[in-house]
């Protein structure tokens, strides 16, 4: 990084008072610019530390910033015009709103060196031409600029630059002039100063010095390690090698006297004190000016013309390669002539070749023709056979399915029968034998009396078992409930696997089970559009009542995913059929479950919004694959409800709680596990398979009562709210997909938005 010397630095008090400083240094190439950029350093000038490293060209350096240099070429291009036209530039293109992204960028540049130095200092000769754009940039910072324009005989500049690019000496000196003219016309009446490039290298301390004094800054004693090492070692002879005298600038007629009339008014305003005014006013170069500016127009001919003389090499080179390969063309044509008269000699050949193998061909052509006939006719006998045969071995096959399965049924009907008829006889033993049956004897008779009298007695009886205090018992008896408490429902029937479908998963264990209770087969297309959507591997596990299997079935044959279909009785609601199924999986080893069911909450004023909130919570917005990837990435996470529906068992435990509390006891649950789990309203969620073993061990079909409009109280609404409850038992968590970094907080009374 290129830093200013410690003895040139201003105090630290004075530097908090002044504005800073922003020194540029205008010029042509060649011109001496980087000698003079170095002695602004000398001087206290922060260059930065992005410079572009040393060339062959210019061994002591350019201290040009690489972020200058491209963002100047780059307005260069947009205005179409290089650092080597002629013709100026239009201040118009450089104001104009084409450069807005470049002023933003050169504003940002110009405020970080800034914050940086109190005296920053830039060289890049393309500054010279581009000034109206670099003025409007400066408008807008608040800072004290100055300028160093370096002075250098322009044919010495020339002569730099014919080396360097090889350009023709009398264009050199005109570019010296265009450059020098515009950081005239720029900077008049701003503060600058002109440096003869010789006397720098001939006596720099006193230049330094008037730079110094010029702008403010501190000129470093003459005993000091940086002044010396700059007079001593950076200007060496290698830097006065192109030293030109002002006679020989004349007589050559390189330059045109406009140009050697700039140089002389320039030398003389080299010459000038520091702080002279004059230096400042263009008024002494003002009629050279405006006569350089006249000659713009052959300025921008020359300038088409030196393009048009840079493409004429180019063409030159097309033409010659032209010429090449058009002589390369016709020694290749004399070639193909002759390989095509040996070719057509060997093409009559050919020909003669090719006739007489048509003609046996032709001959055998009509064999295979035959042949094939002969064989298409055997084929089509024997594919008819074979599809009869087919036909018949596939209808025998449907046939003995058909009779399995009506086998099967008949002996669970059979076995269920079996054992509901040995239950029947066992309640009415007990019936019979209880102390309630011999009591009531009496009452039946007067029963049996009552109902063969006119509807006129109903007054008269229901008086006379109020008297006799049997109201209750006598509506139990007429409802035809149990005696006694502890009778269970009516044994259930026994499920059955209906059909299997689509593709089975192979090779692999089941990673998704997807369990659908289709009690509304009208909502299950719903539910498998949603699925289709996703590319999962799952496989569904839908469970219905009877009267519904044929609709769902036909459902489920539309759709591409594996399935299984299982005919339950029609009770315990979703839950029953939920733990049949979960044996089906349990059997498959599915790693998750995905529980749904085709809801309609009939009772409720918005139990479709309901319905439609869960599908897409559970369902949408690719719902399943975050979900599988929650499970993966949180293995403490046991169930996931969709967002919003983990309720309070507290504030919602409606008339569960005998139930509920003898199922903890049951299956081994905490109480206070319970409270504080929560449970999922609507019963839909995600979870792990093993959540759920404590209940498929220990809960039966016929446990649950049947379905009679039931709003609360049964089984299944127990069982409904220890979900969450049997995940925490089994070391989970509850989580939801909106939330799944900590424990679900359960919603309580009055926050749950659909009851």
């Amino acid at each position: 990084m290129t830093k200013p010397s410690q003895t040139a630095a201003t105090t630290k008090g004075e530097s908090a008072k002044a504005r800073p400083k922003l020194l540029m240094v205008l010029g042509m190439h060649r011109s001496g610019t980087s000698a003079i950029t170095k002695g602004l350093e000398v001087l206290g000038v922060d260059l930065g530390d992005n410079l572009i490293p040393p060339q062959e060209d210019n061994p002591k350096g350019f201290f040009e910033d690489r972020e200058l240099i491209e963002l100047n070429e780059r307005i260069l291009k947009k205005t179409g015009h290089s650092w080597y036209d002629l013709a100026p530039i239009d201040p118009a293109l450089m104001t104009g709103p084409d450069l807005l992204t470049e002023r933003l960028e050169a504003g940002a540049f110009i405020r970080r060196k800034l914050n940086a130095s109190e005296a920053v200092g830039l060289k890049d000769p393309r500054l010279s031409i581009l000034m109206p754009f670099w003025f409007d940039v400066l408008q807008d910072i608040d800072v004290e600029t100055g300028y160093i324009i370096p002075v250098r005989n322009p044919l010495a500049v020339a002569r730099s630059l014919l080396v360097r690019d090889g350009l023709m000496l009398e264009r050199g000196a005109a570019l010296w002039g265009r450059y020098v003219c515009d950081a005239l016309e720029a900077t008049s009446a701003k503060s600058r100063i002109f440096v003869d490039f010789d006397k720098v290298l001939d006596t720099p301390v006193p230049e330094l010095a008037r730079i110094a004094k010029t702008f403010g800054l501190s000129m470093p004693p003459q005993s000091s390690r940086v002044l010396k090492s700059y007079t001593d070692e950076f200007l060496e002879d290698v830097l006065r090698t192109q030293k030109i005298s002002e006679n020989q600038l004349k007589r050559t007629g390189l330059a045109s006297d406009i140009i050697v009339g700039v140089h002389e008014k320039l030398l003389e305003l080299s010459a000038l004190p520091a702080l002279d005014k004059s230096v400042s006013s263009n008024r002494s170069v003002r009629s050279l000016l405006k006569r350089f500016h006249g000659v713009a127009p052959l300025a921008r001919a020359l300038d088409r013309v030196n393009e048009k003389a840079a493409e004429a090499p180019v063409l030159q080179q097309a033409h010659d390669l032209a010429c090449a390969r058009r002589d390369e063309a016709l020694a290749k044509e004399d070639k193909a002539l002759k390989q095509r008269e040996a070719l057509q000699q060997a093409h009559d050949l050919a020909c003669a070749q090719r006739d007489e193998a048509l003609a046996k061909a032709e001959d055998q052509r009509g064999e295979i023709y035959r042949l094939q006939s002969t064989l298409s006719k055997q084929r089509e006998t024997l594919k008819s056979e074979l599809q009869r045969e087919t036909d018949l071995r596939r209808a025998r096959e449907a046939e003995i399915r058909s009779l399995r399965a009506i086998a099967r049924h008949e002996a669970e009907t059979a076995e269920f029968l079996r054992g509901a008829l040995e239950q029947a006889r066992a309640n009415i033993n007990q019936y019979r034998t209880s102390t309630s049956w011999k009591v009531t004897a009496p009452l039946r008779s007067v029963v049996r009396l009552f109902r063969t009298h006119d509807s006129r007695m109903e007054h008269g009886r229901r008086h006379l078992i109020s008297a006799q205090g049997l109201t209750p018992i006598f509506w139990r008896i007429m409802a035809g409930r149990a005696v006694h408490a502890k009778r269970l429902p009516p044994p259930a029937l026994p499920p059955r696997a209906i059909a299997t479908g689509g593709e089975a998963i192979e090779g692999k264990q089941l990673l998704l089970a997807i369990v659908i209770h289709a009690y509304y087969p009208e909502l299950l297309p719903e539910i498998l559009e949603r699925l289709s959507a996703e590319e999962l591997e799952a496989k569904l596990y839908v469970t219905t009542s009877p009267p519904r299997t044929q609709d769902v079935l036909a459902i489920l044959e539309a759709q591409s995913l594996p399935f299984e279909l299982i005919e339950t009785e029609n009770r315990g609601r979703d839950i029953a059929p939920f733990l049949i199924a979960m044996k089906q999986v349990n059997r498959d080893a599915a790693q998750l479950v995905l529980k749904l069911h085709t809801k309609k909450s009939t009772h409720l004023r918005n139990g479709e919004t309901w319905r439609n909130h869960l599908y897409e919570s559970l369902l949408g917005f690719e719902a399943p694959e975050r979900a599988i990837e929650t499970f993966k990435s949180s293995p403490d996470i046991g169930l996931l409800a969709p967002d919003g529906h983990v309720l309070s068992t507290e504030d919602f435990s409606g008339s569960n709680d005998h139930k509920v509390m003898e199922l903890l006891q049951r299956l081994g649950v905490s109480e206070d596990i319970y409270r504080e789990a929560g449970f999922v309203a609507g019963s839909m969620f995600y979870a792990r398979r093993e959540v759920f073993n404590r209940l498929t061990d220990q809960i039966i079909m016929d446990e649950f009562e049947v379905e009679s409009g039931q709003m609360d109280g049964t089984m299944a609404h127990a069982i409904e709210r220890l979900f969450g409850a049997l995940a925490v038992s089994e070391g989970y968590r509850v989580a939801s997909l909106g939330g799944i970094s900590a424990q679900t907080t359960p919603l309580s009374k009055g926050s749950y938005q659909f009851l």
